[in-house]
């Protein structure tokens, strides 16, 4: 089987997002794939965990600086609905903290709950989804990874 060379839509986890802007050593990979594909999305529950995160360490320059990168690569930002809660309490009881190796937690839920209502694929560092029932963007992309799943340069 040979590999994609891109993706159609996929969702995109606030730990992709960080790995970028804190320069882990996976931050290059994350940007070239991300141009990868078509259409990306996030969930707006991730948006307003990444925003706390960005006023905690950059105060008000922090929103600006992250909306411009998500626009830049154009990721959409979806509303977290009644549907998007039921999954997410799914999630939570599937594979949430202390349920499952994954343990994801409130954060990763917003990502779990949209890549698994719309079937996409889910851009995202670590071994926490790993061990859920979405697919890795980056896997599919052929990236290799470390022993922590940071993605290593193709």
């Amino acid at each position: 089987m040979t590999k994609p060379k891109s993706l159609g839509e996929a969702v995109v986890d606030s730990s992709a997002i960080m790995s970028v802007f804190e320069g882990r050593p996976s931050a290059q990979a994350f940007k070239l794939a991300l141009k990868c594909c078509n259409s990306l999305c996030m969930s707006a529950g991730t948006l307003l965990e990444l925003s706390i995160i960005f006023i905690s360490r950059k105060d008000i320059k922090g929103p600006p600086l992250l909306d411009s990168f998500l626009a830049s690569y154009k990721i959409a930002i979806i509303p977290f609905d009644q549907q998007a809660v039921d999954v997410a309490r799914q999630g939570c009881i599937d594979y949430g903290k202390k349920r499952n190796k994954a343990e994801l937690n409130y954060g990763d839920l917003f990502s779990y709950s949209l890549a698994k209502a719309r079937r996409l694929p889910l851009y995202f560092e670590g071994l926490d989804f790993l061990e859920t029932d979405v697919d890795d963007a980056m896997a599919m992309l052929g990236y290799g990874f470390d022993e922590k799943h940071s993605p290593l340069p193709q």
